[in-house]
């Protein structure tokens, strides 16, 4: 399953994090993936641009999670760890030049404890990250002469603005059930989605 949202600032980029996160809370959505005494637990892995938003959607799903920790990006430390809700653990692999290193670092145990994970620039680990996970990747695209008549008014981006997409692909039938349960919930971003697809 995927799901595309369009983001017309860090605002809605954080709101579609935020609404993420609080369908994570769902007990729902918990019982239905945990098996026996197995807890909770998902990686969600970031791709995109450099200033894309990745750092901004990561601190809205921290709100959704009810954590009152500051999100900040990791990269001098490759790891940082939120409470709330489940437990947060935000990866930044910006400076990582090989998959290896999540070994060596004993970073990769963190896929299987309760909890999610949430890895930026992923892409530079891909094999290491469990095969069901929630991929995200956040794109730039220029707005020059973009016009959006789905608010109040219409909203006329400066030349200089920018809008985003972010593209959510499930990789296996735990992240496929999440995105499903996400879209049925009444604080789903609707007004933000521009394309769904199985």
């Amino acid at each position: 399953m995927k799901l595309t949202f369009r983001s017309l600032s860090e605002k809605d980029t954080g709101a579609i994090g935020q609404s993420l996160g609080r369908a994570l809370t769902s007990r729902a959505l918990q019982d239905s993936q945990a098996r026996d005494s197995e807890e909770f637990s998902l990686t969600l892995a970031l791709s995109g641009d450099l200033g894309a938003g990745k750092t901004h959607f990561t601190a809205g799903l921290a709100r959704g999670l009810e954590s009152e920790d500051s999100v900040s990006s990791p990269t001098f430390t490759l790891l940082q760890i939120y409470r709330g809700r489940l437990p947060i653990y935000h990866f930044d692999l910006y400076r990582m030049d090989s998959q290896s290193g999540l070994t060596e670092f004993g970073l990769d145990e963190y896929f299987h404890k309760p909890g999610i994970c949430v890895v930026e620039w992923a892409e530079r680990a891909l094999e290491a990250l469990p095969a069901d996970r929630l991929d995200l990747d956040i794109r730039i695209e220029e707005a020059a002469g973009f016009i959006d008549f789905s608010s109040d008014g219409p909203l006329v981006l400066a030349p200089e603005s920018s809008i985003r997409q972010l593209r959510f692909t499930s990789g296996g039938p735990k992240s496929a059930v999440l995105l499903d349960f996400w879209s049925g919930k009444e604080d789903f971003p609707a007004e933000l989605i521009l394309k769904e697809e199985d």
